[in-house]
């Protein structure tokens, strides 16, 4: 596995992210996530 190969060569990294986090694997996510955008820019 591709997760364990990396841990065990000291590849495996991560950050935090402490911002805002959308889902968009689909394409019906994508008007909420655009409307959430909007009402932030204003």
């Amino acid at each position: 596995m591709l997760y364990d190969r990396a841990l065990e060569e000291g590849r495996l990294f991560g950050i935090v992210h402490d911002g805002r986090w959308y889902h968009v694997g689909t394409p019906e996510a994508l008007p909420e996530v655009e409307r959430a955008l909007e009402a932030q820019a204003g």
